[in-house]
């Protein structure tokens, strides 16, 4: 029994002694996600240093978290149910490490129609455009099809993101399909800079998202 205690001293049983556990005991780790109890093992001690490709890798890695962070409120709703195995910011991350960057270390760079902030079975936008229409303001105007599962009442969503900055502005909400229009008006610091933008919509209860859609530079 003192063995015993020795290893589970820093783990806690859930549902009794059948039930799963969190924490450390001897080599591995318990824990959950999502409901589901699992178990890993802890990290082994690396003995070589990590090679000219896995730097690349790490860096390229790196580089994506960053750049995604201003987009977290909407790739948040966008990824929050593309998969049950993964969470909305690792779906994020997996797509835009594979798909949206270019070039390699030190000079990576984002490729802003390849990037994917939301992704699932809901219609996109119809022939959406884009209008500046006043001092910091533009104007998103789309067609309405009413396929693959579309709702008069899905909210838009919308981003708006300044690279001069790395700061984005989020909108969810201001409009609805059936609006066909919405007026987007951006924080007085974007005034005079260039901004990226992206559009998806999402079901009113939140649990459909379409791909979202790069409508280009502004």
């Amino acid at each position: 029994m003192v063995i015993l205690n020795k290893y589970l001293k820093d783990a806690t049983f859930k549902n009794g002694p059948n039930g799963g556990f969190s924490g450390k005991v001897g080599s591995v780790v318990g824990s959950s996600w999502k409901g589901i109890d699992y178990i890993r093992g802890l990290p082994a001690k690396r003995k070589n240093k990590p090679g000219t490709l896995e730097k690349n890798n790490r860096n390229r890695f790196g580089f994506v978290q960053h750049w995604l962070h201003p987009f977290k409120p909407f790739y948040s709703i966008g990824f929050m149910h593309f998969s049950d195995k993964m969470t909305a910011n690792n779906a994020a991350m997996s797509w835009n490490t594979k798909h949206g960057v270019r070039g390699e270390a030190p000079d990576f760079y984002m490729d802003y129609p390849s990037v994917l902030l939301s992704d699932g079975p809901l219609q996109q936008a119809v022939n959406p455009q884009i209008t500046a229409s006043g001092e910091n303001e533009f104007t998103l105007t789309w067609e309405v099809l009413y396929q693959k599962k579309a709702k008069a009442d899905d909210d838009l969503l919308v981003i708006a993101y300044c690279p001069e900055l790395e700061s984005a502005y989020f909108s969810m909400g201001d409009a609805i399909r059936g609006n066909r229009k919405a007026e987007i008006k951006l924080p007085e610091q974007f005034e005079g800079m260039g901004i990226e933008v992206y559009i998806a919509f999402c079901s009113s209860d939140r649990k459909l998202a379409s791909r979202s859609q790069y409508l280009g530079q502004l």
